[in-house]
């Protein structure tokens, strides 16, 4: 169970590390590891591959922002539980994994000559003064300590936006290599999107209490020839419903992982069995793809296929770096305990 939790806050914050991670700069300066009681001076980088790393200060972020998640809404009593020699090797896996991933993010920038420039530089200042301004005396303690930020991490965070941004609007604008025309964009429409529709119970169905055995009942009423639509009608408790009448057309990566793993067994027409997601019981029946979304959604489509692409081409390199990291001896003595 602990390493289910894991994986799922991993992938909560995966997209979010990736397109805001980045390498900060080599430098002089030294940051430290506590070990044994003892500081442990970190020079450069952490580890690298050719010219592409990341400090300590950048994968203490990543590190310990994991780390958060995975604490939050546990006790004193049992964090120390969490922390076995398992997960606390997934945990610097996964660390190592998205900061290869900003690494890889800013190789691709160079690859396409994407370049900060000095406007750049005032967005970020811009953007610093906003946030110095919104926390006021609390910015230190509420907004970088919160975040595990050093200033140069944050300023490198700020500038992979950038580069994220240019190689987007280089690759996927019209004109560009990786542009989509619309005859690309319906076929990537029709291979990676499905429609469904779902009864949902979550806790009663005006003011009844709806419980497993009732959900059982009704799919029940489904295998029994019963018609999934009405029983959607009278059952579902879903508030977002009545704004799609065709059902919900998605394609993975916008829907729940738990309904992604059971509409992805579905072929159209089939209904699926009872499943649990949250607090909510649901069943899903697949239906033919709808059609009339593609146009007034042309955009989002667009949007999706770009950035799975742009993914794709920073996936290659990524793995490429990961076959080739050189790391610090230091990197060994990182734990939970040392790094803070």
């Amino acid at each position: 169970m602990k390493g289910k939790k894991l994986l799922s806050l991993l992938l909560a914050i995966g997209v979010v590390a990736g397109l805001l991670g980045g390498c900060a700069p080599r430098s002089t300066s030294e940051t430290r590891l506590t070990v044994s009681g003892e500081e442990v001076p970190v020079k450069g980088y952490l580890f690298h591959t050719g010219k592409y790393g990341v400090t300590l200060d950048e994968y203490r972020c990543y590190y310990l922002s994991l780390r958060d998640t995975q604490e939050y809404g546990e006790t004193e009593e049992t964090i120390s539980a969490i922390w076995d020699d398992e997960m606390q090797n997934a945990l610097k896996k996964q660390a190592v994994s998205y900061a290869v991933s900003a690494m890889a993010l800013r190789k691709l920038a160079d690859d396409y000559h994407i370049k900060i420039t000095d406007e750049d530089e005032e967005a970020f200042e811009k953007e610093l003064a906003e946030q110095q301004e919104l926390y006021g005396n609390a910015f230190e303690t509420d907004f970088m300590d919160a975040k595990h930020y050093t200033m140069g991490v944050y300023k490198e965070l700020f500038f992979d936006t950038v580069r994220y941004r240019k190689l987007y609007h280089l690759l996927y604008d019209e004109g560009g290599e990786g542009y989509i025309d619309d005859a690309a964009l319906l076929e990537y429409f029709h291979d990676s999107y499905f429609t469904f529709r779902q009864i949902m119970t979550s806790g009663d169905k005006n003011g009844e209490t709806v419980n497993m055995e009732q959900i059982f009942r009704i799919w029940q009423q489904i295998q029994d020839g019963g018609d999934f639509e009405t029983l959607q009608e009278e059952f579902d408790t879903d508030p977002y419903r009545t704004d799609h009448p065709n059902g919900y057309t998605v394609t993975f990566g916008d829907i729940d992982e738990d309904i992604e793993d059971e509409l992805s067994m579905l072929t159209i027409g089939e209904v699926s069995s009872v499943f649990g997601t949250g607090s909510n019981y649901m069943i899903l029946k697949r239906y033919p793809l709808d059609e009339s979304f593609f146009e007034p959604n042309k955009a989002d489509i667009y949007n999706h296929a770009a950035e799975k692409d742009l993914n794709a081409r920073r996936k290659q390199i990524m793995e490429e770096m990961l076959g080739s990291l050189e790391y610090q001896d230091v990197y060994g003595e990182i734990t939970v305990d040392t790094l803070n």
